[in-house]
């Protein structure tokens, strides 16, 4: 399997492992709500919380094992891209196979600069979802009163702060891949 091919299916296990990720969190969230509907009863919080509870545990644990696979996904594509040269890198990021003609500096800075837009929105977006998270955590904080949501709500921004950070990494490769072609 070629660098480019492996790098692709990769990206696609990240991709299923997030929608995994997110099913689990759709999962988790109906828990919490189903949890506080039931809990104004004693008896239906008595009898169905223990249940609730063990699946929140089992939910945070594929949840963790899901973000460890990710982490390692993304730690191997990495690698890769690291150990490549950079002709490789072209064709592993931008698409570009060795069947495809060479493109030429300025049509490669405006296709790389497209993708360095792409990113520069997913950045701010994610940027938005954790001070939203900042703002949901203060107010749960405030209040002391349900500390599982607190739990929850730490996860997402851990979560969200580490796509940031892929953001700003992928934003900075993408700006030095900028300079090298400006450069030869």
């Amino acid at each position: 399997m070629s660098t480019a091919n492996k790098i692709r299916s990769l990206q696609r296990k990240v991709t299923a492992l997030w929608a995994k990720y997110k099913q689990y969190e759709d999962r988790l969230e109906v828990l919490d709500g189903i949890h506080h509907v039931t809990s104004t009863s004693f008896w239906s919080y008595a009898t169905g919380s223990a249940n609730a509870e063990r699946e929140r545990t089992s939910l945070r644990g594929k949840m963790s094992d899901v973000m460890s696979d990710i982490s390692s996904c993304e730690n191997e594509i990495r690698s890769i891209r690291e150990g490549a040269g950079s002709g490789v890198w072209h064709s592993e990021t931008y698409h570009i196979t060795p069947t495809q003609p060479k493109m030429s500096p300025s049509s490669r800075i405006r296709s790389i600069q497209k993708k360095m837009t792409a990113f520069e929105a997913k950045h701010k977006a994610y940027q938005d979802r954790f001070e939203a998270l900042d703002t949901s955590m203060a107010g749960l904080e405030r209040s002391r009163s349900d500390r599982e949501k607190a739990i929850g709500l730490k996860e997402k921004m851990n979560m969200v702060r580490n796509e940031i950070t892929g953001c700003e990494h992928a934003i900075m490769a993408i700006r030095e891949e900028i300079a090298r072609i400006i450069w030869s």
